[in-house]
């Protein structure tokens, strides 16, 4: 596109020339990078009254911890029509390696040549509904909480080379025990 293409299609070429400037200069992130270089600011909803689910940029080498922990975000953070679920206060430690195993091939589209990064940690996972002040009068008290003290997970590579990452979610007994209901969403990573 030429500069003459922009002024003669105003806004539009702008903002088309401003979306893959952003988007475009960086499709892989190495190493040396942190989790702040992974994905943009967190993404405000009114009608969850939370952040957005994260997303990430793809990581082609074996991430950092700064990096694991975006990663955990992008990978176990989703929306349904009924819920958001969201990873927060993620606190972990990089273990050893091992070789795929058994238990591993459950993993989305692992690459089963490639070494699973062990992960050690504590998390908060959060389930909200969406905002209903007319009925439900749940402004800031949407959602629940399940606190995981103690809990392990793992980063993997996938066959496109990416990685990817996920920490255990307390459910049954030991969940319901740790859950606090109507709190507030969380609203940044």
């Amino acid at each position: 596109m030429t500069i003459g293409n922009f002024r003669s299609n105003g806004k539009i070429g702008f903002v088309v020339f401003t979306i893959l400037f952003f988007f475009g200069c960086k499709s892989e992130v190495s190493q040396a990078a942190g989790a702040t270089d992974l994905s943009g600011p967190a993404v405000y909803s009114a009608f969850w009254g939370a952040r957005m689910p994260r997303v990430c940029q793809r990581v082609t080498s074996p991430p950092n911890a700064a990096q694991a922990t975006a990663l955990i975000q992008c990978h176990m953070d989703h929306a349904t029509r009924e819920n958001l679920f969201l990873i927060q206060n993620i606190k972990i430690q990089m273990g050893g390696t091992h070789p795929v195993g058994a238990m591993d091939g459950i993993e989305d589209n692992i690459d089963n040549r490639s070494k699973v990064y062990d992960l050690h940690g504590s998390h908060d996972y959060y389930n909200c509904e969406p905002i209903n002040e007319s009925v439900m009068h749940n402004t800031a008290k949407n959602c629940f909480v399940t606190h995981a003290a103690s809990t392990t997970g793992e980063c993997w590579m996938v066959h496109d080379g990416s990685f990817s990452c996920e920490l255990q979610v307390l459910a049954g007994p030991d969940g319901r025990a740790n859950t606090v209901a109507h709190q507030p969403g969380p609203t940044t990573y």
